[in-house]
């Protein structure tokens, strides 16, 4: 809003509309970048943030987590009859998934079914 005792210059008026200009400019781009369209690839929101911030933001501080112990009670018995045969024998199954806030997430990590 534009009192009347004040002026606003042409030079004013075309800095504005060059920094106007710039402006949607830069965000016509980043939008072209990051929403969904019929051709290309989508990229993430922050793709423009270096590497090093980028994981900070999403990953934060990564959280050393402890190894999962069963609770007794949720263990089922088995019974004598089936003691020696094996149905299903797996050990040592891994199974890593590459991602952004580790070099690799590990999903599974030694699990044994017998």
């Amino acid at each position: 809003i534009i009192n009347e005792g004040e002026k606003i210059s042409i030079l004013t008026c075309l800095v504005m509309l060059i920094f106007d200009f710039f402006l949607y400019l830069l965000l016509a781009w980043y939008l072209d970048q990051v929403l969904p369209s019929a051709h290309g690839v989508t990229r993430h929101p922050l793709f423009c943030l270096p590497l090093r911030l980028r994981k900070m933001l999403i990953c934060g501080k990564a959280d050393e987590g402890s190894e999962y112990q069963p609770d007794a009670d949720l263990l089922e018995t088995v019974p004598p009859e089936l003691e020696g045969l094996l149905g299903v024998d797996i050990q040592n199954l891994r199974k890593v998934f590459p991602g952004l806030c580790s070099p690799s997430n590990v999903a599974v990590d030694g699990l044994n079914l017998k």
